[in-house]
């Protein structure tokens, strides 16, 4: 009996120890795994080096802090199931892919930034406080954006321009595309604000100057015509919204006058717009297409061309990470060239839905629309502020990938990153909670906060 106890105790006394110290290296991770996500949501509009490490630490965090029963109950938020359905299609389409097996790996792993989500939910999970700080790092990282597109323009030369990436459009020290796009997101929401009655009318002002700067700065100064749409796109989604004869009146004349004003005032829009046109031109009447709006109208011309061809693979596509080796294939084989063309291969079609459609079939498009769609009935069982900021990111970057296969590049995290914090809002939803097929209807506090 006596030996039985001291075997008790000496069990005891060596299982408490490693008990207590997985614990504490588990916290450690959870600590660490969220100073990451912080990092992330700074680096994701400043740096792609950056923010491909804080992604790499992100994931190694959420492997390492254990608690997997909870991140197993997190699989039936409605936004982390389309995410893993999606990627599992990919992986699948690197099974039958037309291309190497380099290529279709390369091609599917770059979707991984979509589990950013889950990690993000996690290390969140509903914590008000931790929801503002991986917000105010996203809008801290975009006002050291809008303060040099400033700088740039008005104070330092081009050869002294600040620049974050190598191929940063001058004024913007990001690509213009990718500024565009968390610009009009940041300036909208800053719009948003001004107008909420809860919030002290100091900061209101400050608010409605910060979205005024970001939208000077992305409709005169900046230099993506994908930019202006997405612009555009958003008002007229307003546009839409307003119920009163001169809401509507009021917003079309602001439509008008903002971008005519740009045109007649901003040389930056006038030779964008101007160029796109001679671009659509030069292709249409077969002088060129070797110019950006070229490239894109011969891709989606060559598109098509390949699937009307083969109308069986519109079902599973050709492969994740096919489009070069069959286009190259395609271009080779084509009969009555142009010789004014250029027949060369390209790793994607500038347009996110028709590289979906050719890769990985009308399944693999209609999962990625399922996502985005269940991204939208999400929102909408937030507070009305963030229901706002989440349906115009939505429809921002979803106007953007018509003109470019813009989730297949780094720039899509910053999207990716603000779907997880707004998903950690209501961590434990499911898809019963969303009433997908029934009318739209704001949350218990975005009512509350609606009326005031």
């Amino acid at each position: 009996m006596i030996k039985m106890e001291k075997n008790i105790i000496r069990q005891q006394k060596t299982v408490v120890p490693v008990d207590f110290i997985f614990q504490k290296i588990s916290g450690f991770f959870e600590k660490f795994g969220l100073f990451s996500c912080f990092m992330l949501a700074l680096w994701s509009t400043i740096s792609t080096a950056g923010g491909s490490i804080s992604m790499g630490i992100l994931f190694a965090c959420f492997l390492l802090s254990g608690n997997w029963r909870e991140k197993i109950r997190l699989l039936k938020h409605p936004i982390i199931i389309m995410v893993f359905a999606f990627v599992f299609w990919e992986l699948v389409g690197v099974l039958y892919s037309y291309g190497s097996w380099s290529e279709a790996f390369s091609a599917a792993l770059r979707y991984n930034r979509l589990l950013t989500i889950w990690c993000v939910v996690y290390f969140i999970h509903g914590d008000v406080k931790k929801f503002y700080w991986m917000v105010s790092a996203l809008a801290l990282g975009i006002l050291i954006n809008l303060v040099s597109i400033y700088l740039n323009y008005y104070i330092l030369s081009q050869s002294y321009a600040i620049k974050f990436i190598g191929g940063a459009s001058w004024p913007s020290a990001q690509g213009h595309g990718t500024f565009a796009y968390f610009t009009l997101v940041f300036g909208f929401s800053c719009l948003i604000t001004s107008r909420l009655k809860e919030i002290k009318i100091q900061w209101r002002y400050v608010a409605l100057a910060l979205g005024a700067l970001a939208m000077i700065a992305e409709i005169f100064l900046n230099s993506s015509r994908s930019g202006y749409v997405m612009e555009l796109s958003i008002l007229i989604c307003l546009l839409f919204q307003a119920r009163k004869l001169w809401s509507i009146i009021g917003m079309v004349a602001f439509i008008l006058a903002l971008f005519g004003g740009a045109y007649l005032f901003s040389p930056t829009f006038k030779e964008r717009i101007d160029e796109g046109v001679h671009h659509v031109v030069a292709y249409t009447e077969g002088h060129s297409n070797i110019t950006s709006v070229g490239l894109r109208l011969n891709f989606y011309v060559t598109t098509a061309n390949i699937l009307i061809e083969r109308p069986s693979k519109l079902v599973i596509g050709y492969g994740t990470g096919s489009y070069e080796a069959v286009t190259k294939s395609y271009y080779a084989d084509k009969k009555n060239k142009n010789p004014n063309f250029e027949y060369q291969s390209f790793s994607n079609p500038h347009n996110q839905y028709l590289t979906y459609l050719f890769e990985n079939g009308i399944i693999g498009l209609m999962l990625f629309l399922g996502f985005l769609y269940t991204v939208w009935r999400y929102a909408q069982t937030l507070p009305r502020f963030w229901y706002s900021v989440a349906w115009v990111s939505l429809v921002g970057i979803s106007v953007n990938m018509l003109f470019n296969s813009s989730f297949m590049d780094f720039s899509s995290i910053f999207f990716v990153f603000l779907v997880g914090v707004l998903a950690s809002y209501h961590p434990r939803s499911r898809f019963g909670d969303l009433s997908l097929w029934q009318r739209p209807i704001y949350s218990k506090e975005a009512r509350i906060t609606k009326n005031g």
